[in-house]
């Protein structure tokens, strides 16, 4: 069994002194999250006429790592072979029948193995080169582990990799949310860190440099808060000379994914008077009110747009995994006004992540349909003693959670 950022956290109250504590605790050693990580089992396919079961790993690591004799050796037989390399952050996919697989899912895994993944639970254990066990499950077919795993469509997918993937509220059926709340926020509107620049010249050379991660700001950048603009009286920062003087400007903004895996789709949000271009890591991701054959240059100008005071126009875009990265990411923003002497302009851009929602269908080499960020803790083996303290006397409340950080709060509310 493989211990994850457990600990067992203490309070102490006087019972019937109607005493609240609150505070946070963070478990005072706990043991490394493995490198690969069991990440997806589907064990009970619900096409019992050509099964294919399979078992998806996870490098949960900034590195590659190297496969070659590994093995499966509890629950199933497998070797993996010779010059098997497993990419930072990437899924490997093994199946007890890979022709199978492959019909279903139009990619051929690795496999097949010896055995048969027991459809009551059991354990898997993945072992290195070396023979030291790497990760194990040992897996159920009822509660708390998944039960929509049980041959009704869905596998059983991890909800983080970061999580005990030992314990059963780790573990969400496929296509089942998470309850991990709201999306992660990258760019909030009216966020205060946008660099602009006018755009009364190129901001670079190449024309394109600009748009990307690494490129260095000189001194006709200027920081902001966005809405940035002039004219109908809806902007943070004002530019009071824009009118008759240059009809474009530049922005860009950093942020960043601190995270396992990469969100797989974002929600764009944009409030621009009258057009704009979005890139994301130099790519261009989106387009508003301005023309698909435009290659924009500084003094470009775009359709007449008015812009609503308050609501955002917002595009989603599902291939975010191509351009995102983890750590540092930059989006750059072109925004134009429609002529040199316009009344008005305003920008202002938001980056969010975007909830997918998912099918009860397994999905093996990706993202689990129910990875969540933020994952809710599992707070369990909820204990206090004395079992029945007197008046007066200390009692002790016990917890386990297998999260790096939590709150708890005890409250009493006995009157003697």
């Amino acid at each position: 069994m493989r211990i994850i950022q457990r600990a067992i956290h203490s309070g102490r109250f006087a019972a019937g002194m109607g005493l609240l504590l609150l505070g946070a605790f963070v478990p005072g050693a706990t043991a490394q999250t493995p490198a690969v990580v069991i990440n997806e089992i589907n064990y009970a396919p619900s096409d019992t006429n050509n099964p294919a079961e399979f078992i998806e790993l996870y490098n949960n690591s900034i590195n590659d790592v190297d496969l070659s004799g590994w093995k499966f050796d509890a629950g199933i037989d497998y070797t993996f072979p010779a010059a098997t390399t497993l990419p930072a952050h990437g899924y490997v996919v093994i199946s007890s029948a890979p022709s199978t697989f492959a019909a279903r899912w139009g990619f051929t895994p690795l496999g097949p193995w010896s055995g048969k993944l027991n459809n009551e639970g059991e354990q898997l254990r993945l072992r290195d080169a070396a023979n030291n066990t790497v990760d194990s499950v040992t897996y159920g077919a009822g509660f708390p582990w998944p039960t929509a795993a049980r041959g009704d469509g869905s596998s059983m997918e991890l909800i983080n990799p970061n999580l005990d993937n030992d314990l059963g509220g780790s573990w969400r059926s496929s296509g089942q949310p998470s309850g991990a709340g709201s999306p992660q926020i990258y760019v909030p509107p009216n966020d205060v860190t946008w660099h602009y620049r006018k755009g009364t010249n190129e901001a670079s050379s190449p024309v394109s440099a600009w748009r990307t991660l690494n490129f260095v700001e000189d001194g006709t950048w200027d920081e902001g808060q966005t809405s940035i603009g002039y004219g109908d009286n809806d902007d943070y920062t004002i530019l009071t000379d824009m009118e008759n003087k240059y009809s474009s400007l530049f922005l860009r903004r950093f942020f960043s994914i601190d995270l396992p895996v990469k969100p797989p789709a974002i929600k764009l949000k944009v409030r621009v008077d009258d057009g704009c271009i979005v890139w994301i890591n130099g790519q261009e991701v989106a387009r508003f009110h301005v023309d698909a054959g435009l290659s924009p240059v500084y003094n470009s100008l775009v359709q007449n747009h008015e812009a609503d005071i308050v609501t955002f126009e917002e595009t989603n875009i599902f291939n975010a995994g191509a351009f995102l990265v983890e750590g540092s990411n930059i989006v750059a923003v072109q925004a134009f006004n429609t002529t040199l002497n316009s009344s008005d302009f305003t920008i202002d851009v938001s980056v969010e992540e975007l909830p997918v929602t998912a099918s009860a269908s397994p999905t093996p080499g990706a993202v689990n349909s129910c990875y969540a960020a933020n994952a809710p803790p599992a707070i369990r083996q909820v204990d206090h003693s004395p079992a029945q303290p007197v008046r007066g006397q200390a009692v002790t409340v016990t917890a386990k959670s297998p999260t790096r950080t939590a709150w708890f709060r005890f409250r009493s509310n006995i009157n003697w």
